[in-house]
């Protein structure tokens, strides 16, 4: 509620590069940069419905709503669970 819909949205996008961050060192220390980039491809439509949502609630807050939530929230977990599994088919 402190930061508002805008506030929230620009603080979960500082988070999220933030996360991306930490992702990029720890694959880099782990010789598996390969691995970064099969990530950012399969979180891509993520960042692209959040950047949507966000054009959204910018011109009108009613957009900041559950559906859309959860929407990302359903998403975020089949584009990450499809991840780790492509990560698992190719040990």
């Amino acid at each position: 509620m402190l930061l508002g819909y805008k506030g929230t949205f620009l603080f979960t996008a500082i988070v999220f590069a933030l996360a991306n961050g930490m992702a990029w060192l720890h694959f880099k220390e782990m010789n598996s940069v390969r691995s970064f980039w099969v990530l950012q491809l399969f979180l891509a439509p993520v960042a692209i419905y959040f950047a949507y949502w966000f054009v959204q609630v910018i011109k009108d807050q009613r957009a900041a709503n559950f559906d859309h939530a959860m929407r990302m929230n359903l998403l975020a977990s089949l584009c990450l669970n499809l991840c780790y599994m492509s990560f698992l088919l190719s040990q």
